[in-house]
């Protein structure tokens, strides 16, 4: 009934909504994700205005659109989703309904998914197949894919700007080309190869750097006791030296392994909007928080 009223609420909101754009406004693009921002202005440069649709700070598990977001996005050129998103997909058939017009470009077209997983290394022990990880944005080779994929867009939205695009589209992707270089090499030597995080977010991150990612958080939900010890005993084994930590969520389970384990706890932000810093900001972490073997 809750979201019956909602629909109707935001239905009479959006027909009372002029989607006209005023005298030299720009078109406007709208994202899911903050860091999605970093990625299109990239190509774009300040040719549209972008629209983020979840905050920051705000979790994609427990978002819900208001009237604003949808106005926002009905008004948009297009949106773009990240793509894998549980979100996305009613948000899309949400405003589909509304507003047939929209156009809608999934970031994540191409990208190679991989399994949603507690724990992972490289190819193995996955523990759930039935979901796809949907951080797709935390790999600078994904990157070079979701750039494709704006350029794709935006190219079509202004073609007469396409050769602009084309330019940011190579000098962006040769910055990602350097950018895993630099990141494969600072990884090369590490004592462990291991670390624990709240929420799975650097999954992909993990993978193409021979990384083994152990979450606390699984399903969304809190760890149980069960998995707590779990996890304890898999620090040992591992020798791990680092639990990061997100600030958008519960930071109570992370403290009790950090305390119980005397291993340093890291807060970082894959939601950040300037996306290199934060992923070299990690990378610097992990190298020397995790040690050297040379």
């Amino acid at each position: 009934m809750k979201k019956i009223l909602l629909l109707f609420v935001l239905t009479l909101y959006l027909f009372g909504c002029s989607f006209e754009r005023k005298p030299n406004e720009k078109e406007m693009i709208s994202v899911s994700l903050v860091p999605q921002k970093y990625f299109v202005e990239q190509i774009v440069g300040d040719d549209f205005d972008i629209h983020i649709v979840i905050p920051p700070g705000a979790s994609h598990a427990e978002f819900d659109p208001t009237p604003s977001d949808l106005a926002k996005i009905t008004k948009s050129v297009a949106y773009f989703c990240m793509g894998n998103i549980g979100f996305e997909h009613h948000l899309v058939h949400r405003i589909s309904e509304l507003h047939p017009e929209s156009q809608f470009f999934d970031l994540s077209k191409n990208v190679f998914l991989i399994d949603a997983a507690p724990h992972r290394r490289g190819d193995h022990q996955h523990y759930n197949h039935n979901n796809k990880d949907s951080h797709t944005w935390m790999s600078a080779r994904n990157g070079k894919i979701i750039a494709q994929n704006i350029y794709d867009a935006v190219s079509q939205l202004k073609p007469e700007r396409k050769s602009f695009y084309q330019e940011n589209l190579i000098r962006f992707q040769q910055s990602l080309d350097s950018l895993d270089n630099v990141t494969r090499q600072k990884l090369s030597h590490l004592s462990t190869r291991a670390f624990v995080i709240f929420h799975p977010a650097l999954t992909y991150y993990a993978e193409n750097y021979d990384l083994e990612q152990i979450p606390l958080e699984i399903d969304g939900k809190e760890p149980s006791v069960t998995w707590m010890s779990q996890v304890v005993k898999m620090i040992e084994e591992r020798n791990v030296k680092l639990v990061f930590t997100q600030g958008e969520y519960s930071q109570a389970s992370a403290k009790a392994i950090a305390e119980t384990t005397n291993i340093e706890l890291q807060e970082i932000n894959p939601l950040s909007e300037n996306w290199k810093e934060e992923f070299e900001l990690i990378t610097n972490i992990i190298a020397e928080k995790m040690g050297s073997e040379e």
